[in-house]
């Protein structure tokens, strides 16, 4: 007979005796996260099998184990292990608190000095990697992007704030194009991943996002603006009320010139989005009933 699905044990480890067993834990462990992700979000639809979210469930269980095992050290396996965490729990709420799992998130990035870009790594005295350097970047501004999206949506303040970010975006470059560039010195690269032009759009986003929450809830709003490569441009402060004004009827509402100017960045944004996102003929996909679904890849 069939083995249900909610009592099927994960797959063992394979043996391998060129790599340590906590490196092959700590990839076991994101194997599980991956697995547990997928079937969570499978599991939005009202079609999905109940052994199956079961099964996700005891996937996320396992790796739960391991995680303070592995992950003791503030490094970037454990950051990469806690955006996993949270990622789950924005699927599966009863899995953790989303906003205390995005505050250790910025905290790691902060003690990793994510938020300002560096080349050379001090502990080792030895320039990072091409890999290494992209890595740490696209650690930061996923991080970034999962903090901005609660704070917009809960109306908080972000864990960081943009004046302290000095972080170039990551490469567009294919992630074989990165490792061939650590290999071969001077060699030219043209693979460009389209999924990471996508990903920049989506940090772009985020970012216009960030500034327009920023001025409309902080009690004492000032200017704070990136660049294209995603340096902080601190902009010289206006004449304000006082504090104890805005304190007491709240911060002033924005001028129209600065309502125009983000009207102008969101519509930069769609246009940019639109050259690189696929059209939306391809990425129509039907829907109960038949009917085809033209909605946007990301909320």
């Amino acid at each position: 007979s069939a083995t249900p699905y909610d009592s099927m044990p994960p797959p063992p480890m394979p043996p391998s005796p060129a790599v340590d067993r906590i490196t092959l834990s700590k990839h076991r462990y994101v194997v599980l996260m991956c697995l547990a992700i997928a079937l969570a979000s499978l599991g939005r639809s009202h079609n999905f099998s109940p052994e199956l979210r079961r099964l996700g469930h005891q996937y996320w269980a396992e790796a739960q184990a391991l995680m303070p095992v592995l992950f003791r050290f503030g490094d970037l396996d454990k950051l990469r292990a806690t955006l996993l965490q949270l990622q789950y729990a924005l699927l599966v709420p009863t899995a953790g608190s989303v906003w205390e799992l995005s505050g250790a998130a910025i905290r790691l990035v902060t003690e990793l000095n994510l938020q300002v870009d560096r080349d050379f790594d001090s502990a080792a005295n030895a320039p990072f990697t091409q890999e290494t350097i992209d890595l740490r970047r696209r650690l930061f501004w996923t991080t970034y992007c999962l903090d901005r999206s609660l704070a917009v949506a809960l109306a908080r303040p972000p864990g960081l704030s943009d004046a302290w970010i000095h972080v170039q975006l990551p490469s567009l470059l294919s992630d074989a194009e990165l490792l061939r560039s650590d290999r071969e010195a001077g060699a030219s690269v043209v693979d460009e991943d389209p999924q990471k032009q996508i990903f920049r759009s989506h940090i772009n986003l985020r970012r216009v996002q960030s500034e327009i929450l920023c001025r409309l809830h902080s009690v004492n709003p000032r200017d704070y603006s990136l660049d294209n490569y995603g340096v902080s441009l601190s902009q010289p402060a206006s004449a304000r009320p006082s504090l104890a004004l805005v304190m007491e009827v709240g911060p002033p509402t924005p001028n129209i010139e600065w309502q125009s100017r983000m009207m102008d960045k969101l519509g930069k944004w769609r246009a940019e989005y639109d050259r690189f996102a696929p059209s939306y003929a391809d990425r129509a996909v039907p829907s109960e009933g038949g009917s085809f679904s033209t909605a946007t890849p990301f909320i």
